[in-house]
């Protein structure tokens, strides 16, 4: 029998530079050991390749782990059991703002659409739920039931999106959003209006989760719009680009008919 080939480089942990055991990804996509990233984060903002990141973002990376376990197998050179995680023995609970992966998911938790939404209303007019738990067991996928909406499942992680945000309590009213018929597209424009956001914002607190004032058309994006948010700046948004409408009018102008 010949010697071990040596461990493909995808295997090590880019902080340690030995093989990994319990793999975990960040927002950036890139792949560390666990006990690794964690201490790193103990004391930086960012991982090593200065991405944002708190230990609450990090997802197990499972196809990964199950490969480098198929690999230390098939070469007859197996792995140490891991030693429990002092996270399992801790209670985990919800920080405000930080998207809901299956390493920080809090069965019951309030949420709301993250960065990573597209699902147009199917949150319902308030715009928050509350948290299940795993989708048939998938870690990266999470199950809402919304205060006025459906009952479905969101990514969570999966293929580095995130649809959902913890939130608390007291910021419920932050969330909510107008319903479809009142989207600012170019058939609906009332320069002057008051709107806030739509069905497909995603752009966090951009709007200071308050309302906002229509100044018109954009000048050289073809539908899209500039408005001025009340506790913020002038920013332009989609309003039926790409069929996307970001921003919806406060109360329905005379020209269009309450539903």
């Amino acid at each position: 029998m010949g010697d071990t080939p040596p461990i493909p480089e995808k295997y090590l942990c880019p902080i340690t530079l030995e093989a990994m055991r319990d793999p975990v990804i960040t927002p950036d996509g890139h792949s560390y050991e666990r006990s690794a990233i964690s201490e790193w984060l103990n004391t930086h903002p960012a991982t090593p390749l200065r991405t944002p990141c708190q230990k609450g973002m990090l997802c197990p990376n499972l196809q990964l782990r199950q490969e480098i376990q198929d690999w230390h197998s098939t070469h007859n050179t197996p792995l140490e059991p891991l030693a429990k995680r002092e996270a399992e023995e801790e209670e985990l609970v919800p920080v405000k703002g930080l998207t809901v992966n299956a390493n920080n998911y809090v069965r019951g938790a309030r949420v709301a659409r993250g960065p990573d939404w597209r699902w147009g209303d199917q949150d319902g007019p308030k715009g928050v739920g509350t948290l299940g738990g795993p989708y048939n067991g998938e870690p990266m996928s999470m199950m809402v039931k919304w205060d006025q909406g459906h009952r479905a499942n969101y990514r969570c992680g999966m293929s580095a999106n995130f649809d959902l945000v913890y939130i608390g309590e007291s910021d419920e009213a932050d969330y909510a959003h107008p319903p479809s018929h009142r989207v600012v597209c170019d058939d609906t424009l009332q320069t002057g209006a008051r709107v806030r956001r739509g069905r497909d914002w995603k752009y966090g607190r951009q709007d200071g989760c308050k309302e906002g004032t229509l100044v018109g058309k954009h000048p050289d994006r073809p539908r899209w719009v500039r408005v001025q948010w009340d506790e913020g700046d002038l920013h332009s948004y989609r309003a039926g680009d790409d069929g996307k409408y970001d921003v919806a009018y406060v109360e329905a102008p005379p020209s269009i008919p309450e539903e």
